[in-house]
């Protein structure tokens, strides 16, 4: 049963979505960019907050192409279920992304989620590009991601509250690690299983809200 002290962290990338808000700047146009940076990022010559830094400052997109793209991402169904089993429960729901607030936020309000807080590196949509910041809490900082969601979690949650995790991507790991309930899939689930750590496999949120409604 979860109490007021108690915690759901859910990444937003590829977790709450089936769909990465980046896969929109990879096709056409993008492409030869997309692929030189991944390059450099296979050849440790650029890290991932590098990464999407580049890719977002070079979109060259007009701001009705920019909304377009934040009402079509999709959410999957179960995630307005899950907020709302947590936030009955008395726990809180939180987001938490290497991606940026500045497309989250708005694809979470068109979905009426936008009151849960995000934790993510903070951005700004300007003259056809998107701008990556990281955190201003220096605290929350991480060179390789921006963000650090290890740090967040150790912040945020006190000693004896139960936290729960859901994630896909390595710079879900050692937040993961922190949790006491992880749902992992792709990565995540890769690294976890190596490290020995339990979790539940989801395809999407629909398993989620499945283990949760037995789980909570």
């Amino acid at each position: 049963m979860l109490h007021e002290t108690d915690f759901f962290f859910s990444d937003f990338d590829g977790t709450m979505s089936s769909k990465e808000f980046y896969e929109y700047f990879i096709d056409g146009a993008h492409k030869p960019h997309y692929e030189l940076l991944l390059e450099q990022v296979q050849q440790n010559q650029l890290t991932s907050f590098g990464f999407m830094q580049k890719l977002f400052s070079a979109i060259n997109i007009s701001a009705h192409t920019y909304d377009r793209y934040i009402a079509q991402f999709p959410l999957y169904h179960a995630v307005q279920d899950v907020v709302s089993l947590v936030e009955k429960k008395g726990g809180t729901f939180s987001v938490i992304s290497a991606g940026s607030c500045s497309y989250i936020r708005p694809i979470l309000e068109r979905h009426n989620l936008g009151h849960l807080p995000i934790f993510a590196n903070p951005g700004r949509f300007h003259k056809g590009n998107l701008y990556l910041d990281p955190p201003t809490k220096r605290e929350y900082r991480c060179s390789y991601y921006g963000i650090s969601k290890e740090a967040v979690l150790r912040d945020q949650i006190p000693t004896d509250a139960l936290c729960i995790y859901a994630g896909d991507g390595s710079s879900d790991f050692r937040a993961a690690s922190c949790a006491d309930i992880r749902f992992a899939r792709s990565s995540l689930a890769r690294r976890l299983s190596a490290a020995g750590l339990s979790y539940y496999p989801f395809e999407s949120y629909d398993h989620i809200y499945t283990v949760l409604q037995k789980e909570i």
